[in-house]
């Protein structure tokens, strides 16, 4: 598989082929307002995420899942090729071009590969190629550090009250439910819970920065006192965003199916008699 490099920055695909917007990111410059997670956010973002969401009318498997937010050393959020491209002109039309041209590069060496017809091609294909594995590592363990300042400024930069989520999205995505719904869902899935005797919620273990790195707390002054604030990171936001208006526009479509055929058996049940 050959790499994806944009302005010097080798983007890290995952085993479905798809790219790491983290590192798209990196490389275009790493600015605070070009986070992926507000991207996401954008309505014709979501627009394009649905189009692309295989079982839709019409729409090609072939790309598989678009968007995946995946843990670990690697972790990161990865998209598909179509979405890149999407993020890239979001950020601006300078930095779509790089994209684009990278890509075709990436394209052009796969179309230049020759399978060797002789052994001594066959050894000097593997000489090269590993020369190009060890650069291309070297340039990764010198990116590293870059990655990691990144990830910890998106991470306490990016975070926001749990509250603040809440309104925007049910702003942005016209989403009808109470924010007392939305906790609950997060406290269903695990996600925080209320300790007893406290008025605030906090984070499971496995969901701060120890784990996926989804929410964190911090101690703010409120009226002269010390209170405990609970915060969801960019992180966080790109992962369960879409989880809870999915959740909750199910719910809203069993609702009005439900709605729909009270009415039929009522009249059925009015005929049998």
């Amino acid at each position: 598989m050959s790499a994806l490099i944009v302005a010097g920055v080798v983007i890290n695909r995952d085993l479905a082929g798809r790219y790491c917007l983290n590192d798209l990111h990196i490389a275009s410059g790493g600015e605070k307002r070009h986070q992926p997670s507000d991207w996401l956010r954008v309505k014709q973002t979501q627009d394009l995420i649905k189009e692309l969401t295989p079982g839709i009318p019409g729409v090609s498997e072939t790309t598989g899942i678009p968007v995946e937010t995946i843990e670990g050393r690697k972790g990161g959020t990865y998209v598909v090729k179509e979405l890149v491209y999407s993020y890239a002109m979001w950020i601006s039309a300078k930095f779509h071009l790089h994209v684009i041209r990278a890509y075709d590069e990436m394209i052009n060496q796969k179309a230049q590969f020759k399978i060797p017809q002789t052994l001594s091609e066959a050894l000097l294909l593997a000489g090269t190629l590993a020369a190009e594995k060890e650069s291309l590592q070297a340039e990764i363990e010198t990116n590293k550090p870059k990655v990691r300042l990144a990830n910890l400024i998106g991470e306490s930069s990016n975070a926001r009250c749990v509250r603040v989520w809440v309104k925007t999205m049910k702003n942005d995505n016209n989403l009808c439910v109470g924010e007392r719904e939305v906790f609950k869902f997060l406290v269903d899935k695990k996600y925080i819970f209320k300790p007893r005797g406290e008025k605030g919620y906090l984070p499971y273990a496995n969901h701060e920065s120890t784990g996926t790195g989804y929410f964190m707390t911090t101690v703010e002054e409120i009226n002269g006192k010390p209170r405990r604030m609970l915060k969801i990171t960019g992180k966080g936001v790109a992962h369960l965003t879409a989880r809870v208006i999915d959740h909750f526009n199910q719910l809203r479509l069993a609702d009005s199916a439900q709605c729909f055929c009270s009415p039929v058996l009522a009249s059925e049940g009015r005929l049998i008699q």
